[in-house]
């Protein structure tokens, strides 16, 4: 995307915000042009053209301009949010949970069955909110939440503490060399699925957040073809692999058909009444 391109969608994107602050464009691009551009590009000549910016330039750009503008996350400023019932602590380190999630906690105690000890596997658990929920509803459960994010591991160990839930623990992995000796009865990721080009989809909030928890390669399926493809060895027989995605449900469903691994393959929508979810049942 070109520096006006991107100029253009973020103002006309932010048209209301801007009105009640009343910003308008051109204060903007000089604002950018004076502080930004010029410390990155050290050059005075060359910040007036238009210029192409790299994935890596619209994510730095988009994050900064809102860092100034106070449009900053509430839960970021609250240092907490609320996730199925329990009081998450967060910090600007890891994702925000979000409400469509809560689809995914109610379709696993739908699917659980009374008086079996499920044990569950929690890829990329972030703040640890998912981890956390199903271990306290899910009694008979051992839950592991692995992320590669020291700042999420160290979060969620103080969550489980706050909420003094003994039946999970939080390991700092990374999932693409995970290793284990046991098999799982369920194992569940909300990996990162936007792909960056798809700017109309994405909401300033989440330009804000980490990086590494939000895009993914491959338009966006790069960690859910790995995981899809590599996860099944640590399933039970008839256990179950759940992801939370986007927009491309189709697609992934093909993904755990073509591994031959998978059988009932269904998507799940959300609150909104979109395909959010997307399960297989090993055979």
């Amino acid at each position: 995307m070109y520096y006006r391109e991107w100029l253009f969608f973020f103002f006309y994107k932010n048209i209301n915000f801007f009105r009640i602050k009343n910003i308008n464009i051109n204060y903007i691009d000089n604002f950018v042009c004076k502080n930004l551009l010029y410390y990155k590009f050290k050059n005075k000549n060359k910040i007036y053209l238009d210029f192409f910016l790299s994935y890596k330039d619209l994510f730095l750009l988009n994050n900064f301009l809102l860092k100034i503008l106070n449009y900053e996350n509430i839960e970021y400023i609250n240092k907490y949010t609320y996730f199925y019932g329990l009081k998450i602590f967060i910090n600007n380190k890891v994702f925000v949970p979000r409400i469509e999630t809560e689809c995914l906690i109610d379709f696993i105690l739908n699917y659980i069955k009374n008086n079996r000890f499920y044990k569950i596997l929690d890829l990329g658990s972030g703040s640890g909110n998912i981890s956390l929920v199903l271990s306290k509803l899910i009694e008979k459960s051992k839950v592991l939440g692995i992320d590669i994010n020291l700042d999420s591991i160290l979060l969620s160990k103080i969550n489980k503490n706050r909420l003094n839930i003994n039946n999970v623990n939080f390991k700092l992995n990374n999932w693409y060399y995970f290793s284990s000796n046991y098999l799982y009865d369920i194992i569940i990721s909300n990996p990162p699925y936007i792909n960056i080009n798809d700017f109309n989809y994405i909401n300033n909030n989440i330009l804000y957040e980490n990086f590494n928890s939000i895009f993914s390669k491959n338009n966006g399926l790069y960690d859910i073809y790995y995981i899809i493809n590599n996860f099944s060895k640590f399933l039970k027989s008839n256990g179950l692999l759940i992801l939370e995605h986007f927009n491309n449900h189709k697609k992934i469903k093909y993904i755990f058909k073509k591994t031959k691994k998978f059988k009932k393959i269904y998507s799940l929508k959300d609150f909104n009444n979109i395909y959010r979810f997307t399960f297989g049942i090993k055979y």
